[in-house]
């Protein structure tokens, strides 16, 4: 699991290094926003958040299918997870400034 959190730190560090070499904090905002919202929304996909209130194929669902479901959506959050904190340290940091 380690490895996708590294993964999502990969965007993290790329806008890190692109803000500080640029000065400009736009451009890094954007790629860590995005960088965590795609993971968010197929988390929201396996989820099935945007069904219409009734759980889809909930008796065609195998146990072996709702484990592998549940092990993307861990992975998933786990990419988003520090591009989430990068945005939510630099909003703190330019609120402080």
């Amino acid at each position: 699991m380690f490895k996708y959190v590294c993964f999502g730190g990969i965007f993290t560090l790329v806008a890190l290094i692109n803000g500080l070499y640029t000065s400009e904090w736009e451009f890094p905002f954007k790629l860590a926003g995005v960088a965590a919202l795609i993971p968010i929304l197929g988390v929201a996909v396996f989820t099935g958040a945007f069904s219409r209130g009734e759980r889809v194929n909930v008796d065609s669902d195998v146990k072996s299918d709702r484990i592998r479901k549940d092990n993307w959506t861990k992975k998933l959050l786990l990419m988003s997870a520090p591009n989430a904190v990068f945005i939510i340290v630099m909003l703190i940091v330019s609120i402080m400034i």
